[in-house]
């Protein structure tokens, strides 16, 4: 009879997921954000259900101005080798 020990961890070891952030839910992220900053502002706020809509969010003022509003995040590389010139 075998170990079955063995086999237990490697599905463990298989179903654990990265904590890193993937570059979408980084713009979600910063969709949100920007939501709480204009309702703290006073504006009313939609968000576009379309991911394929040219704005992501629609803010409305007070006084009845409307906004479409694409929002961008900056994502870096980490590891970018440096570039050399022969």
């Amino acid at each position: 009879m075998g170990n079955s020990n063995n086999k237990y961890k490697q599905s463990i070891k298989s179903n654990i997921k990265s904590n890193k952030l993937t570059t979408n839910i980084k713009g979600t992220i910063s969709e949100y954000q920007e939501i709480v900053n204009l309702t703290r502002q006073g504006f009313w706020v939609a968000k576009s259900c379309d991911p394929q809509c040219p704005f992501d969010l629609v803010a409305v003022s007070p006084d009845g101005d409307i906004q479409l509003l694409d929002i961008k995040t900056n994502t870096f590389r980490k590891h970018i080798k440096p570039y050399r010139r022969k």
